[in-house]
């Protein structure tokens, strides 16, 4: 399937090509340990509701999602920001197919999805709903070291930087077979700690500016 993104203020439209048939929206999110209900977030669709979450879709099809949510397991987009958990706005069809997704900006965007042009792509369901999309004219890149980054549109001082860098140096003497080749730290400052969500080469973390525990939290979503 394929998705074109079109972030907006509080919402996020998306036009859809598959195949003429049946699409579900996911339950459940990796990573987390409770049933989201994440359909309930549909405002609009062009097709027809068979289930709770499942509706009958020609073979392009619109549908719009309200993306309000400070919590990454979820939906946020704003003016300026939009931060995507896969599961929250893509349904599916069969796990197996390539899964595709567009995002209409001109934004900076980070991803562990695999870049082809202008879309961003994975092989199949499963690593497509398990790679967060996060995107802001203000987001910035900084490197921990080669294989590691944090993906923030806060400032992160350097010497935060340095310590998780020999954290993670430190850990993976003892575990060794837990180090990712390629890693983002999708990271956000908020007025509420959501904590961290961990994914396959990435985790996403939302937390109070006062957080003490910043460095735990981070190298414990690491090594999940």
């Amino acid at each position: 399937m394929r998705f074109l993104v079109k972030p907006l203020n509080r919402y996020i439209e998306v036009l859809a090509e598959g195949k003429e048939g049946i699409v579900t929206f996911p339950t459940w999110v990796p990573g987390s340990y409770i049933i989201r209900e994440l359909e309930r977030f549909v405002v609009e669709i062009d097709g027809v509701r068979i289930g709770k979450n499942r509706f009958y879709v020609k073979n392009r099809f619109r549908y719009l999602v309200q993306a309000l949510s400070k919590d990454q397991r979820e939906l946020i987009s704003t003016s300026n920001y939009l931060f995507i958990n896969p599961p929250a706005l893509f349904p599916f069809q069969t796990f197996d197919e390539e899964y595709c997704v567009k995002i209409d900006t001109n934004w900076q965007i980070h991803t562990t999805l695999r870049r082809v042009g202008d879309w961003f792509c994975a092989e199949n369901y499963h690593e497509f709903v398990d790679s967060p999309i996060q995107a802001s004219p203000n987001l910035k890149v900084i490197d921990i070291d080669e294989n590691h980054k944090i993906s923030t549109i806060d400032n992160i001082e350097d010497s935060f930087t340095k310590s998780l860098a020999k954290c993670i140096d430190e850990v993976s003497k003892i575990f060794p077979n837990d180090i990712k080749e390629k890693y983002i730290f999708f990271f956000r400052r908020s007025d509420s700690n959501f904590g961290g969500i961990e994914h396959e080469n990435s985790s996403a973390i939302v937390t109070s500016w006062d957080n003490k525990e910043l460095i735990r939290l981070f190298v414990h979503e690491y090594f999940s």
